[in-house]
């Protein structure tokens, strides 16, 4: 069975797990060392938080899996333990979003305009890479959802496979 990562928040965890790879970090161009040297530090406590939130995220939402079989199984059993659950990583979630706040907001403390502008086109270069490998084929297509898995019959819907 596979499990749904958790998201930090509206940009979810890639965004300072980006800025945190040597070769992303020295595309933003920042020559001061000591500058750069401040900025990574805080990054990699904001990765670290946002990992051990993620790590409580996915225990919690095991246990809430738990307890819905359970509950599913027994008509006697009491929803409250699982609303707890529910609650539980509700405020994890939200503590993920601030998490994302909280990267763009050292990024703007730390970056001149101009590397702002090479963070933005970074993410934006990140997001339209990640939406096109989630259309897969036919999904450029006007009124076509993308295709995934076997066709009807397992024929594949990609036409190159096919060939």
């Amino acid at each position: 069975r596979m499990m749904q990562r958790p998201m930090m928040g509206g940009q979810g965890p890639w965004l300072v797990r980006m800025f945190t790879k040597k070769e992303n970090f020295e595309k933003l161009g920042i020559s001061d060392k000591a500058k750069a040297n401040k900025l990574l530090a805080d990054l990699e406590k904001i990765k670290d938080e946002g990992n051990a939130i993620e790590k409580k995220v996915r225990e919690i939402s095991r246990e809430q899996a738990e307890l819905m079989r359970k509950f599913f199984a027994d008509k006697a059993a009491d929803s409250k333990e699982v609303m707890a659950k529910i609650d539980e990583v509700a405020k994890l979630r939200a503590e993920q979003a601030r998490l994302s706040v909280k990267t763009i907001l050292t990024l703007r403390e730390n970056l001149t305009e101009e590397q702002m502008q090479n963070a933005r086109n970074m993410m934006m270069e990140r997001g339209q890479m990640r939406r096109s490998m989630r259309r897969g084929v036919g999904a450029s297509e006007p009124g076509r959802r993308p295709m995934r898995g076997k066709g009807r019959r397992g024929a594949s819907r990609n036409p190159a496979a096919s060939e």
